[in-house]
Protein backbone atom coordinates (compact mmCIF):
# COMPACT_ATOMS: atom_id res chain seq x y z
CA UNK A 1 0.00 0.00 0.00
CA UNK A 2 1.55 3.34 -1.03
CA UNK A 3 2.31 5.89 1.64
CA UNK A 4 0.20 9.07 1.73
CA UNK A 5 1.79 12.04 -0.02
CA UNK A 6 2.11 15.02 2.31
CA UNK A 7 2.88 18.45 0.90
CA UNK A 8 5.16 20.53 3.12
CA UNK A 9 5.03 24.26 2.48
CA UNK A 10 8.33 25.88 3.47
CA UNK A 11 6.85 29.07 4.91
CA UNK A 12 8.64 32.40 4.82
CA UNK A 13 11.94 31.85 2.94
CA UNK A 14 13.66 34.48 5.08
CA UNK A 15 12.86 32.50 8.23
CA UNK A 16 13.52 29.05 9.67
CA UNK A 17 10.78 27.31 7.70
CA UNK A 18 12.74 26.17 4.62
CA UNK A 19 15.51 24.61 6.71
CA UNK A 20 13.03 22.78 8.94
CA UNK A 21 10.94 21.62 5.98
CA UNK A 22 13.98 20.34 4.07
CA UNK A 23 15.23 18.38 7.11
CA UNK A 24 11.76 16.99 7.79
CA UNK A 25 11.44 15.78 4.20
CA UNK A 26 14.43 13.43 4.62
CA UNK A 27 13.95 12.47 8.25
CA UNK A 28 13.44 8.68 8.54
CA UNK A 29 10.64 9.21 11.08
CA UNK A 30 8.77 11.22 8.44
CA UNK A 31 9.56 9.10 5.40
CA UNK A 32 8.48 5.97 7.30
CA UNK A 33 4.88 7.20 7.41
CA UNK A 34 4.49 9.44 4.35
CA UNK A 35 6.02 10.58 1.08
CA UNK A 36 6.94 14.28 1.62
CA UNK A 37 6.74 16.81 -1.19
CA UNK A 38 8.20 20.29 -0.67
CA UNK A 39 6.46 23.47 -1.87
CA UNK A 40 8.26 26.79 -2.07
CA UNK A 41 11.93 27.88 -2.13
CA UNK A 42 13.55 25.08 -0.12
CA UNK A 43 16.83 24.64 -2.00
CA UNK A 44 19.78 26.83 -1.02
CA UNK A 45 19.96 28.54 -4.41
CA UNK A 46 16.29 29.46 -4.27
CA UNK A 47 16.56 30.76 -0.70
CA UNK A 48 19.58 32.88 -1.62
CA UNK A 49 17.20 35.45 -3.13
CA UNK A 50 15.92 36.26 0.37
CA UNK A 51 18.02 37.87 3.12
CA UNK A 52 17.75 35.75 6.28
CA UNK A 53 15.70 37.43 8.99
CA UNK A 54 14.65 40.35 6.81
CA UNK A 55 11.04 41.22 6.17
CA UNK A 56 10.04 41.62 2.56
CA UNK A 57 6.98 41.48 0.40
CA UNK A 58 8.80 39.10 -1.93
CA UNK A 59 9.28 36.59 0.91
CA UNK A 60 5.64 36.95 1.91
CA UNK A 61 4.48 36.30 -1.63
CA UNK A 62 6.78 33.29 -1.99
CA UNK A 63 5.23 31.77 1.14
CA UNK A 64 1.76 32.53 -0.23
CA UNK A 65 2.55 30.97 -3.62
CA UNK A 66 3.74 27.77 -1.93
CA UNK A 67 0.48 27.44 0.02
CA UNK A 68 -1.63 28.11 -3.07
CA UNK A 69 0.25 25.44 -5.04
CA UNK A 70 -0.08 22.87 -2.24
CA UNK A 71 -3.80 23.51 -1.82
CA UNK A 72 -4.34 23.18 -5.58
CA UNK A 73 -2.58 19.81 -5.58
CA UNK A 74 -4.57 18.65 -2.54
CA UNK A 75 -7.86 19.64 -4.16
CA UNK A 76 -6.85 17.81 -7.35
CA UNK A 77 -5.97 14.67 -5.38
CA UNK A 78 -2.27 14.82 -6.21
CA UNK A 79 -1.34 14.95 -2.50
CA UNK A 80 -3.20 13.66 0.54
CA UNK A 81 -2.45 16.30 3.16
CA UNK A 82 -0.58 19.54 3.81
CA UNK A 83 1.86 20.42 6.59
CA UNK A 84 2.96 24.02 6.89
CA UNK A 85 6.09 25.78 8.10
CA UNK A 86 5.74 29.26 9.66
CA UNK A 87 4.72 32.27 7.63
CA UNK A 88 5.31 35.88 8.63
CA UNK A 89 2.18 37.99 8.97
CA UNK A 90 4.15 41.21 8.48
CA UNK A 91 5.64 39.85 5.24
CA UNK A 92 2.13 38.93 4.07
CA UNK A 93 1.08 42.53 4.71
CA UNK A 94 4.11 43.89 2.82
CA UNK A 95 3.09 41.69 -0.11
CA UNK A 96 -0.36 43.26 -0.07
CA UNK A 97 -2.03 40.03 1.03
CA UNK A 98 -5.13 40.46 3.22
CA UNK A 99 -4.79 37.22 5.18
CA UNK A 100 -3.16 37.13 8.61
CA UNK A 101 -2.01 33.54 8.50
CA UNK A 102 -2.64 29.99 7.36
CA UNK A 103 -6.11 29.57 8.84
CA UNK A 104 -7.94 32.33 7.03
CA UNK A 105 -5.92 31.80 3.82
CA UNK A 106 -6.75 28.09 3.73
CA UNK A 107 -10.39 28.93 4.37
CA UNK A 108 -10.34 31.34 1.42
CA UNK A 109 -8.59 28.91 -0.93
CA UNK A 110 -10.98 26.06 -0.12
CA UNK A 111 -14.13 28.18 -0.20
CA UNK A 112 -14.97 27.42 3.43
CA UNK A 113 -17.38 29.94 4.97
CA UNK A 114 -15.28 29.82 8.15
CA UNK A 115 -12.05 28.05 9.11
CA UNK A 116 -10.99 27.05 12.62
CA UNK A 117 -7.43 26.69 13.93
CA UNK A 118 -7.12 23.33 15.64
CA UNK A 119 -4.37 21.66 17.68
CA UNK A 120 -4.42 17.87 17.96
CA UNK A 121 -2.67 15.45 20.30
CA UNK A 122 -3.63 11.98 21.48
CA UNK A 123 -5.03 13.21 24.78
CA UNK A 124 -5.71 16.85 24.02
CA UNK A 125 -7.56 18.61 21.21
CA UNK A 126 -7.87 22.39 21.19
CA UNK A 127 -9.92 24.55 18.83
CA UNK A 128 -9.39 28.31 18.91
CA UNK A 129 -12.45 30.53 18.82
CA UNK A 130 -10.33 33.61 18.05
CA UNK A 131 -6.94 33.99 16.39
CA UNK A 132 -4.53 36.86 15.75
CA UNK A 133 -6.32 39.47 17.85
CA UNK A 134 -5.17 41.44 20.89
CA UNK A 135 -6.05 40.01 24.31
CA UNK A 136 -7.99 43.20 25.04
CA UNK A 137 -10.31 42.40 22.12
CA UNK A 138 -11.05 38.79 23.08
CA UNK A 139 -13.97 39.53 25.40
CA UNK A 140 -15.77 41.54 22.74
CA UNK A 141 -15.09 38.93 20.08
CA UNK A 142 -16.43 35.96 22.07
CA UNK A 143 -20.13 35.58 21.38
CA UNK A 144 -22.47 32.59 21.80
CA UNK A 145 -22.76 32.41 18.01
CA UNK A 146 -18.99 32.34 17.53
CA UNK A 147 -18.49 29.63 20.16
CA UNK A 148 -21.35 27.51 18.81
CA UNK A 149 -19.94 27.83 15.29
CA UNK A 150 -16.45 26.86 16.46
CA UNK A 151 -17.71 23.76 18.26
CA UNK A 152 -19.89 22.66 15.33
CA UNK A 153 -17.11 23.07 12.76
CA UNK A 154 -14.54 21.38 14.97
CA UNK A 155 -16.78 18.44 15.76
CA UNK A 156 -17.74 17.68 12.18
CA UNK A 157 -16.31 14.33 11.20
CA UNK A 158 -14.24 13.95 14.35
CA UNK A 159 -14.51 12.28 17.71
CA UNK A 160 -13.73 14.02 20.99
CA UNK A 161 -13.03 12.44 24.35
CA UNK A 162 -12.92 14.54 27.50
CA UNK A 163 -10.63 13.66 30.42
CA UNK A 164 -10.49 15.01 33.94
CA UNK A 165 -7.52 13.98 36.09
CA UNK A 166 -6.79 11.18 33.64
CA UNK A 167 -10.33 9.77 33.80
CA UNK A 168 -12.61 9.81 30.78
CA UNK A 169 -15.64 11.92 31.61
CA UNK A 170 -17.35 12.22 28.24
CA UNK A 171 -17.10 12.18 24.49
CA UNK A 172 -19.00 13.19 21.42
CA UNK A 173 -18.90 13.06 17.65
CA UNK A 174 -20.74 15.22 15.16
CA UNK A 175 -23.68 12.81 15.15
CA UNK A 176 -24.04 13.00 18.93
CA UNK A 177 -24.23 16.78 19.03
CA UNK A 178 -27.94 16.52 18.35
CA UNK A 179 -28.42 14.04 21.22
CA UNK A 180 -26.11 15.62 23.78
CA UNK A 181 -25.65 19.14 25.00
CA UNK A 182 -22.66 21.30 25.75
CA UNK A 183 -23.34 24.34 27.89
CA UNK A 184 -20.76 26.97 27.11
CA UNK A 185 -18.88 28.83 29.79
CA UNK A 186 -19.41 32.56 30.02
CA UNK A 187 -16.47 34.93 29.93
CA UNK A 188 -17.21 37.71 32.40
CA UNK A 189 -15.18 40.90 32.13
CA UNK A 190 -16.01 44.03 34.08
CA UNK A 191 -16.55 47.17 32.04
CA UNK A 192 -13.27 48.96 31.49
CA UNK A 193 -11.20 46.06 32.81
CA UNK A 194 -7.69 45.54 31.53
CA UNK A 195 -5.79 42.25 31.11
CA UNK A 196 -5.23 39.81 32.68
CA UNK A 197 -8.86 38.71 32.78
CA UNK A 198 -10.43 36.13 35.06
CA UNK A 199 -12.48 33.55 33.21
CA UNK A 200 -15.54 32.29 35.11
CA UNK A 201 -17.25 29.23 33.71
CA UNK A 202 -20.78 29.26 35.09
CA UNK A 203 -21.59 25.78 33.85
CA UNK A 204 -19.93 23.21 31.69
CA UNK A 205 -21.90 20.05 31.05
CA UNK A 206 -20.72 17.06 29.06
CA UNK A 207 -23.25 14.37 28.26
CA UNK A 208 -21.86 11.08 27.01
CA UNK A 209 -23.59 9.15 24.22
CA UNK A 210 -25.67 6.18 25.25
CA UNK A 211 -23.58 3.14 26.03
CA UNK A 212 -20.33 5.03 26.60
Amino acid sequence: MPLPVVGITVGDPAGIGPEIAAKAAVDPRVTAVCAPRLYGPAAAEARARFAPGQLSGAAGHAAYDAIVAAVADAQAGRIDAIATAPVNKAAFALAGLPWKGHTDLLGHLTGAPRAVMFFHAERLKVALATVHIAIADVARALTPELLASTITITAAGDHFTFFRDGVRVGEFTDSTLTRGRIVLGVLQVASGATPPFEVLFKSVEILTPAGV
